[in-house]
């Protein structure tokens, strides 16, 4: 079953709103102790919000760039160390994808 592009961004804020939750508990430490927010990557990686960014010819989700700028929007209102890790992927793949 296919689901409506509706019922796609949905399920995408979905998931972006359930790794700004675990981000969210632990922003606060992530700041204090200047260490990375393992636990809102980890949470990236079960909701598979990693793959989102790469063309779905190489298996991942192919988004668009307001869509991912979304996903990173939800999760910088919660931790910005995670949204800026989360963003970092994008910047300048599309150019490594065409090189031979």
């Amino acid at each position: 079953m296919d689901l409506s592009t509706k019922q796609q961004e949905m399920h995408l804020k979905a998931r972006a709103i359930r790794v700004a939750t675990v981000a969210a508990a632990h922003a606060e430490d992530v700041d204090k102790a200047g260490r990375f927010p393992r636990e809102a990557i980890e949470e990236m990686k079960a909701v598979k919000l990693m793959g989102i960014m790469i063309p779905e010819e190489l298996g991942g989700e192919g988004l668009s760039t307001s869509e991912i700028a979304e996903v990173c929007t939800i999760i910088g209102q919660a931790c910005a160390s995670s949204a800026m890790i989360f963003a970092m992927p994008d910047q300048g793949f599309e150019p490594r994808l065409a090189r031979p």
